[in-house]
């Protein structure tokens, strides 16, 4: 890709992450005005403010470079992993999709990989967890994992 090419994906990119972000952000705070603070809110909150953060630095200083497009995509799936793995939050489960169509616009298969493997680990732990508890509610961890899959396969087939 040309440097106006890959300014273009990162725009779009960007615009994607933290659309995400903001929804999240409005969705958190909505909760706390709602149930108050709790750990999760806490978690919640300062991986959404971080991932925002971080993705626009990396957006300023790199956009129009193909480190960019690799860079976001990771700070993506990390807080994704971390938050699926820290919060309580069980429909947290919807940022992958905003991980993977923005993977997709890099037309990079490494990148969407990545963001595919960040998609099956950040559903792991969860649904491992509750099995370790007890507290598995099977309807929603199939909806989750179909979710994921779906995601995943469409990931798999566009690029």
């Amino acid at each position: 890709m040309t440097e106006k090419q890959y300014r273009k994906s990162d725009s779009l990119a960007v615009i994607l992450y933290e659309i995400a972000v903001v929804y999240l952000i409005v969705a958190t705070a909505m909760a706390v005005i709602k149930d108050g603070f709790n750990f999760s809110r806490i978690i919640q909150a300062s991986v959404y403010g971080a991932t925002f953060v971080l993705v626009l630095v990396i957006y300023f200083i790199r956009r129009g470079t193909k480190s960019c497009g690799v860079v976001m995509s990771i700070i993506v799936a990390v807080s994704y992993i971390v938050l699926m793995s820290l919060s309580m939050n069980k429909d947290a489960y919807a940022f992958i999709f905003y991980l993977l169509i923005a993977s997709m616009v890099y037309m990079n298969k490494r990148i969407s990989m990545w963001a595919i493997l960040a998609a099956i680990i950040a559903n792991a732990v969860p649904t491992v967890k509750d099995v370790i508890n007890g507290e598995l509610v099977v309807e929603a961890t199939i909806i989750r994992w179909a979710m994921c899959v779906i995601g995943c396969v469409f990931t798999v087939f566009v690029i």
